[in-house]
């Protein structure tokens, strides 16, 4: 299905550069990708995307964010 889509987007022209990546991916990449692909083909501009990625990319690992954030204000409200 997947394959299907890329031929459909890149009008059937799924070259060797392309085959070479895909033929990278593991077992567990196909499965991420299954469950997000309704996400990734919605899509329309990836260069909001790279800008995203470019600032996430900033982030350093040791700031409070996320699940981590979540975790401590969590615990905090169960000693209460």
């Amino acid at each position: 299905m997947l394959l299907a889509k890329l031929q459909e987007r890149t009008q059937g022209r799924i070259d060797s550069n392309l085959i070479s990546v895909l033929a990278d991916f593991d077992n567990d990449t196909w499965i991420f990708f299954d469950n997000v692909k309704d996400v990734l083909f919605g899509i329309e501009n990836w260069k909001i995307i790279d800008s995203v990625m470019d600032v996430v990319e900033e982030f350093s690992y040791d700031l409070p964010i996320g699940a981590n954030k979540s975790k401590t204000k969590t615990s905090k409200l169960a000693t209460l």
